[in-house]
């Protein structure tokens, strides 16, 4: 159970969802115990986040097509 408590944490962090709200989730009494067991998840997505708004800014409208993403 306690793997996949853990599992679906890392998934919610890396898909975006605030640290707050996976620390309500999970029942923790703050956020602080999330971001001290999540620090690699969080510390990865942030990483990942900039890397693709560098990627935007750099690229634009060529990225989108490329992905397929016309609009």
């Amino acid at each position: 159970m306690h793997s996949f408590r853990h599992t679906v944490a890392s998934g919610a962090l890396l898909a975006g969802e605030s640290v707050d709200e996976v620390a309500f989730f999970l029942g923790h009494r703050d956020a602080t115990v999330t971001r001290v067991v999540y620090i690699r998840e969080i510390a990865d997505a942030r990483r990942r986040h900039m890397r693709r708004s560098r990627m935007t800014a750099e690229f634009g409208g060529a990225l989108c097509i490329a992905l397929g993403d016309e609009a």
